[in-house]
C-alpha cells in the first residue's frame, strides 16, 4: 500500500498540473475510461498487442530518454539559486514578481519532469510484462497501458515544451525591461554630468 501511494505522489502530480484544478476528478475519470476503452478496442478489433520489435525500439529510446531527464531534475534546483543571486539586488516589484515566477515554474518543471519520468518508467514495465507473462490478459492491459501512458508521455511532454517556451519569452521581457532601467540610468548619470 505505501508503495502505491508513493507511486500515486510522484505520478499524479505533473499529470495534474496539464489540466485546470477543478477539473481534477474529471480528468482522472476521462482516464480510467480511456484505459477500458482501449481494452475494449484491442480485446474486440484484435489489435496488436505489443511486439518484440517495438520493445527492441522504444526500450532502449525510453530509457535513454529517462535517464537524461533524470539527470535535469538535479540540475534545476541550482538554477533557481542562480536566479535569485543574479536578482538579489534589485529591489523593484517587477523584478520580485518575476522571481515569484520562476519559482512557480520550476516547482510546475520539477513535478512535471518527475512525472515524466515515472511515465516512461510505467511504459518500460508495460512493455516487458508481455514478454514476461505469455498471457492473453496480461498482453490486453500491458498494450492499453503503453497506449494510455505513451498519450499522457506526449501530452506531458508538449505541456514541458509549452511551459519553457513561455519561461523563456518572460526572460526575454524581464531582460528587456532590465536593459531598459540600465539605459534609462546611464541616460540619467550623462545628462546630469
Amino acid at each position: 500500500m505505501k508503495i502505491l501511494k508513493l507511486f500515486s505522489g510522484i505520478y499524479i502530480p505533473g499529470i495534474s498540473s496539464m489540466f485546470p484544478k477543478h477539473q481534477s476528478s474529471v480528468t482522472w475519470t476521462i482516464l480510467g475510461v480511456a484505459m477500458a476503452l482501449c481494452i475494449f478496442l484491442i480485446y474486440f478489433f484484435k489489435i496488436p498487442v505489443i511486439s518484440d520489435t517495438l520493445c527492441n525500439i522504444v526500450l532502449p529510446a525510453l530509457s535513454i530518454f529517462t535517464a537524461l531527464v533524470f539527470s535535469a531534475i538535479f540540475v534545476i534546483p541550482g538554477q533557481l539559486e542562480e536566479k535569485i543571486k543574479n536578482i538579489e539586488t534589485l529591489k523593484d516589484e517587477s523584478s520580485i514578481n518575476y522571481l515569484v515566477r520562476y519559482r512557480n515554474y520550476i516547482q510546475r518543471f520539477s513535478r512535471q519532469l518527475i512525472s515524466i519520468v515515472v511515465i516512461s518508467v510505467v511504459i518500460i514495465t508495460f512493455l516487458i510484462l508481455p514478454l514476461l507473462f505469455d498471457h492473453n490478459i496480461v498482453n490486453l492491459i500491458a498494450t492499453s497501458g503503453v497506449i494510455v501512458n505513451s498519450i499522457l508521455f506526449l501530452a506531458l511532454l508538449f505541456t514541458i515544451i509549452n511551459n519553457l517556451k513561455l519561461m523563456v519569452e518572460d526572460s526575454i521581457e524581464q531582460s528587456t525591461k532590465q536593459i531598459k532601467i540600465k539605459k534609462e540610468k546611464i541616460n540619467r548619470t550623462q545628462t546630469n554630468i
